[in-house]
Parts: C-alpha cells; structure tokens; sequence
C-alpha cells in the first residue's frame, strides 16, 4: 500500500494518507516529474502501459509519479527514473510548481472538484543510444526521443498525451525552439 504525505498550500505536512484515500478526499499532495533531454535538445518520451488505471497508451513525459510519504521529491524522482526506465543518475532540479488536477486534466477528470498538486521537476541531460526498456516493466510500453518539432505535431494530432505533460513541455521546454 503506498502512502502519500498530505500537504497544506504551503507544502507543509499535515497528515499521512493511502493513495487510494488521498484521492478519494482529493487532498493536496506531491508529484515528480522527471525531464531527459540529449544534447540535440530532444526529449525522451514514454508511452504509458495498458495497465496504468489513468490514460493507458498516452504519451507522457519521461518520468514521474507521487512522492511517498517520508520521501522527498528529488528521492522520489530518483526512484521513478529506476522504476520506469531502470536508470540511476544525478538529476537536476528545474522548478517546483502548485497545480490544479481539474484545470489541467479536466477533459479526462473523474471529479468536477479541484485536486491540487506540488509538482517538482527535474532534468538529465542523457546523450548516450536509448534503446533498452525492461521486460518486467508494466507501466512503460514505449520509449522515443522527439525534437521540439515531432512534440509539438504529437500534441496536434490524435494520437493521446497527457495534458499534464503538455502542460510541463510547454512551459518549460518547448518555448526554445
């Protein structure tokens, strides 16, 4: 059972709760997510498993998740880098940001109330071939490096990306080209 901290808009802690709990409430808690760029300014992407209970096959930034209670959000994303895509590295930390789940996710919303989120995020600059994901992996399908061009195309057309990681590329990233 995962365990998530609960946060005030201050990022303080003031409560532990299951995940399950945490989004039935629709507490505040945190969220990591995690950049891999190569010296060409391309970014890896993943395409989400069939298993994943939220937009299965979509396209997603290249690493992120919750941060676990007694974690905190450099730990975490360390983690979810090893748990998606089976990498240990040094990240660095880019920006940390207060989000509402409904105003960017509301198209595929299950509530109509407000879900807020710190999200913290970082890079790693990767510039070595990309070619290997784990077998036993089940919540990543896919893996591919996309220019700012082949991004912005992704968003336009109908294949499925997560609004959230639109949302990231677009304010952090994608702006440089």
């Amino acid at each position: 059972m995962e365990y998530l901290d609960i946060v005030d808009e201050n990022d303080n802690v003031i409560w532990i709760n299951t995940r399950k709990e945490s989004y039935q409430n629709q507490t505040t808690n945190r969220t990591v997510s995690v950049i891999i760029l190569n010296s060409e300014w391309k970014i890896l992407l993943q395409k989400r498993a069939s298993t994943c209970s939220f937009m299965p096959w979509a396209w997603s930034i290249s690493a992120g998740g919750h941060v676990s209670s007694w974690e905190n959000y450099k730990e975490s994303a360390i983690k979810e880098l090893k748990e998606e895509l089976w990498i240990s590295c040094n990240i660095d930390f880019v920006d940390k940001f207060y989000w509402d789940r409904l105003l960017i996710n509301w198209k595929y919303s299950k509530f109509n109330k407000s879900h807020f989120f710190f999200d913290s995020i970082f890079k790693w600059i990767y510039d070595w071939e990309f070619n290997f994901l784990r077998e036993d992996n089940d919540e990543v399908d896919d893996i591919k490096f996309f220019n700012f061009e082949e991004i912005k195309s992704l968003i336009k057309s109908d294949e499925l990306i997560m609004p959230f990681s639109v949302y990231i590329l677009e304010k952090y990233f994608l702006w440089k080209n």
